[in-house]
């Protein structure tokens, strides 16, 4: 293909218009990508140029639209008229072309942007409770993919993997696991309720050196091991590993609540601190502080 999706779109234009004597004093033909999804990929404000022989840009833009769509272009779905202006819709398979063009090699029909922006890309970041699942693995995909679509577009991209370590689903793994463990040496002892039961857990057990551990850190650490090497193999890479025990530690998350509290945004009620979450869109304020003091997810 070689030619960009806007290159082809002019094209289609300048065929239109030359073919026309009256349409040759339009100028120059400018394409450019719309602001929103449903004006299409690409929109021209080419019929506003058009003075002779039309009654409004509106009718231009009708002239033009049934002219181009009876050339035929092999990769517009529809176009739609809007104010005088033209708008593109583009079908699936000229992306699929790309994506083909680009899998061997050949990146001339891509154009990164001349604009730096720094993007945070957060994605997968699964619990370290357990082995990953297919739905990761999609979302491993999608991350990645967006993160070298936003690097190659000329974005600083940073590919952040946020690990839940802080929390009652922490101390249910170092509890199953210590249950597991413990059965592994003769002893009963139950897996408490709300465990996890996953045999995998029985791997990691016969690991354990002894029963002095912290069984959480040790489980949490051996899992994320698994989802790394995991996620290498499938060709997905991080930048930053983040701890959300960090943030607890380090005092950032009592820091921003008193931000909070200092603006207004936090309420009591019912024994626990509400984030009003509302006044941002939200359906309904959130609990960020349960009544024993703890922190929600």
């Amino acid at each position: 293909m070689q030619r960009t999706a806007k290159e082809y779109l002019k094209e289609l234009i300048e065929e239109v218009v030359k073919g026309n004597p009256e349409l040759r004093e339009a100028g120059d033909i400018v394409v450019l990508p719309t602001a929103k999804e449903e004006f299409g990929e690409f929109y021209s404000n080419i019929a506003f140029k058009m003075k002779k022989g039309f009654r409004s840009p509106k009718d231009a833009a009708e002239y033009l639209r049934t002219r181009i769509l009876g050339l035929n272009p092999l990769f517009i779905e529809k176009i739609e008229v809007s104010n005088g202006f033209l708008n593109f819709f583009l079908k699936n398979t000229f992306y699929y072309d790309v994506i083909s063009e680009v899998s061997r090699g050949d990146t001339r029909s891509l154009t990164p942007s001349p604009i730096t922006k720094k993007v945070l890309i957060e994605f997968v970041s699964a619990n370290p409770t357990g082995p990953l699942t297919i739905a990761h693995g999609r979302q491993a995909a999608f991350g990645e993919a967006l993160a070298r679509i936003l690097k190659y577009a000329g974005c600083d991209v940073v590919k952040e993997y946020y690990i839940n370590d802080a929390g009652r689903q922490i101390k249910l793994l170092g509890e199953s696991l210590k249950a597991r463990y413990s059965q592994l040496q003769g002893i009963n002892y139950p897996i408490p309720e709300g465990g996890y039961e996953g045999d995998y857990l029985v791997d990691i057990a016969k690991k354990v050196p002894d029963g002095n551990i912290e069984f959480d850190r040790f489980a949490m650490e051996d899992i994320l091991k698994d989802i790394s090497g995991d996620l290498k193999r499938f060709g997905v890479s991080f930048d930053r590993w983040v701890s959300e025990t960090g943030f607890f530690e380090d005092g950032s998350v009592d820091k921003l609540l008193k931000e909070f509290e200092e603006k207004g945004l936090i309420y009591f009620d019912e024994g626990s601190k509400w984030f009003k979450s509302s006044v941002y869109g939200d359906e309904k304020d959130r609990v960020v502080v349960k009544k024993d003091g703890s922190y929600t997810y």
